[in-house]
């Protein structure tokens, strides 16, 4: 009797100055991964009250993401790290 693990090292996926619309903005992972991935956002030069939310996903392929500031939707730049496999 065999058993088999196997264990698939992580890869990242990042993107730096990635301007988000106030309506939000849609983006893809250069290579999808395998499963849905980590996703961690800093918001560049944020004012006292953003957040950022998924409109649609995250998918393996990617997804919508926005910035609102009291429930509104603003445009800034973030940087998008996402790990997984």
């Amino acid at each position: 009797l065999f058993s088999y693990t196997v264990d698939m090292p992580d890869r990242f996926d990042n993107r730096t100055n990635f301007a988000v619309a106030a309506g939000g903005t849609a983006y893809a992972y250069t290579t999808a991964f395998q499963v849905v991935p980590n996703v961690q956002f800093s918001i560049l030069n944020a004012a006292q009250g953003d957040d950022v939310f998924f409109l649609a996903g995250p998918t393996a392929s990617g997804g919508t993401i926005q910035v609102k500031n009291g429930g509104v939707g603003v445009a800034r730049t973030v940087n998008i790290l996402s790990q997984g496999y």
